[in-house]
């Protein structure tokens, strides 16, 4: 693929237009660098958005810069919200957070095959 081609897919998937399971290959996975957790397939990437968007931390992610090569991208995100489950060991608070965090995709054939997850859960629940 080009640059062009993968600019596609990041413009679809960071857009907000249309499903993003329109870009993320049904065997993608989604892999949290700080967990080791694996998430493999739409059902299993849709829970993860679920539990981390609305059950764990509720919140947005706007996306900050981006990088685009032949077959891979990456997206620096800021996320606003509140803590509200558990996450990373911890009940929820109920305190509003702001954190930074980047992805990394690689893309083939218009999908995104994998995504590695790099999310600073400190700065939602401290050190």
């Amino acid at each position: 693929m080009g640059v062009a081609e993968t600019k596609a897919v990041m413009e679809a998937y960071t857009g907000g237009g249309g499903s993003l399971f329109d870009v993320i290959d049904e065997s993608a996975v989604y892999h949290d660098v700080g967990s080791g957790d694996d998430r493999v397939g739409h059902e299993q990437i849709a829970a993860m958005f679920k539990e981390f968007y609305q059950e764990r931390l509720v919140g947005e992610a706007t996306l900050v810069s981006s990088v685009v090569g032949e077959d891979a991208f990456s997206c620096e995100y800021r996320m606003t919200g509140r803590h509200v489950g558990e996450f990373a060991g911890k009940p929820g608070t109920g305190e509003e957070f702001t954190a930074d965090f980047a992805v990394f995709y690689q893309v083939t054939d218009g999908k995104i095959m994998a995504a590695r997850v790099y999310f600073p859960s400190e700065q939602v629940v401290g050190a």
